[in-house]
This record gives C-alpha cells, sequence and structure tokens, in this order.
C-alpha cells in the first residue's frame, strides 16, 4: 500500500513515502518557516523525486495532535483537500504514537511540552495504549507512572520528557526525539486495515487534548 503520511502538529514537520512498512523517502524540517509554508512544498518535493502523482496514493494518514493547534488545522486541511473528490482513504493518528519506535522497546510514554507548566502525555508499550493522550502536569504524569510502574523501567520520550524526568528515580529520557512520518505511516496502515475503511470527513477531527474548565481550575487532571 502506498502510503503518504505527515504531521505538522510539533516544531519538526514530517512526511515520508511510504510503500506497506518499507519507507521510499521522507523529509525533516526543523526550519523557521511555518508549517502552512513547508508542508505542501514538501509533500510536492516527495512525489516529484519518486516519480509519483498524488492520484497513485492508496493511503494518506496525517496526526491528529495533540500540539500546536495551528500545526493540527494545517494537517487535517492538508489531508483532507489531498483526498477530497477521490477514492483515496484517510486516516488520522495519534501525534504522540508517532514519537514511539516500530520495535518493542518496552514502557513509553510520550511527552511533549504544552506551556505553563503543562505536558501533553500518552503511555504505550509497542503498539498498546496503557495511558490514554491528554494534557496534564509533569508532577501529576510522574505520579501516575509511579503508581502504575513502580520498579518497572520507563521511557520518557519527547520534548517534555526532562520537565517528567525531574519527579521519578530512574527513567531513560530520550528528550530530543519527535513524532516521525515513518512511524506515522505504519501506524496509519495498521488502523486502516483494522478499521477496514478510511473516515468519512466528518470523522476527521483534531485532538487538542485541552483540559476542561474544572481541570484548569484545580490545575491538574
Amino acid at each position: 500500500m502506498l502510503t503518504l503520511s505527515f504531521d505538522a502538529s510539533t516544531a519538526v514537520l514530517t512526511v515520508a513515502l511510504m510503500k506497506g512498512n518499507r519507507c521510499l523517502d521522507q523529509l525533516e524540517n526543523r526550519e523557521r518557516k511555518t508549517h502552512a509554508e513547508q508542508l505542501m512544498p514538501a509533500i510536492d518535493l516527495l512525489l516529484k523525486r519518486n516519480n509519483l502523482s498524488v492520484q497513485e496514493l492508496e493511503l494518506v494518514a496525517a496526526g491528529h495532535g495533540p500540539g500546536s493547534y495551528t500545526g493540527i488545522r494545517i494537517a487535517l486541511a492538508t489531508a483532507l483537500g489531498l483526498t477530497s473528490g477521490t477514492s483515496t482513504p484517510l486516516v488520522t493518528v495519534s501525534t504522540l504514537q508517532a514519537i514511539t519506535p516500530a520495535e518493542d522497546s518496552g514502557i513509553i510514554y510520550a511527552v511533549l511540552d504544552a506551556r505553563g507548566g503543562r505536558v501533553y502525555a500518552g503511555g504505550y508499550r509497542h503498539n498498546v495504549c496503557l495511558y490514554e493522550d491528554r494534557q496534564t502536569t509533569a508532577e501529576a504524569l510522574a505520579q501516575h507512572i509511579a503508581k502504575m510502574h513502580g520498579g518497572e523501567m520507563v521511557t520518557l520520550a519527547g520534548n517534555g520528557a526532562a520537565a517528567v524526568a525531574r519527579y521519578i528515580g530512574t527513567a531513560r529520557v530520550w528528550s530530543d526525539t519527535w513524532p516521525q512520518a515513518v512511524r506515522l505511516g505504519e501506524l496509519g496502515r495498521m488502523q486502516y486495515e483494522r478499521m477496514g475503511r478510511g473516515l468519512a470527513d466528518a470523522e476527521v477531527r483534531p485532538f487538542y487534548a485541552a483540559p476542561t474548565q474544572a481541570e484548569r481550575l484545580a490545575g491538574q487532571t
């Protein structure tokens, strides 16, 4: 299955072309230009240098967040634009899960800085979700990890990992780890095969993981 996958939810724009689980080509951009300026040119470049057209794509997979509100909207709007009026299926994937490696690396919590002392976090053991994506505080997440995984080695991955590690005695910390379009493409294909279809346009929704008003007032989730 020829898959175009991308994520624009973080500071790092990532785009990949995949055939099954094999990466044909990929781009990662950390320039200070906005993702709105970068995403379509990056997609066009990948397609052109692999002699492919949008019409040949068999699946489009986009990161739905959490992360930058603007980046999430750009990615989903682009995905809908690419598949509109075509039979190409579209799926969306957790930006946090796209931080985790494809191989089984034990318990991993993907953590992105949400500013203001908060983080976006999701917990996984390989492809199984242990802790649903949400926004919380670094301290609250550390308390959860200690309660649920005391004595086990836990990996914290993402630019919010160090903030959580301060509250944990022992953990592997991968701070310079970002969502990877290759991993997102793999997860997207798995989701498509599990569902047996792509998402209808009305089902394509951003996941902002914003706390409720009560949670904001309480200062925790």
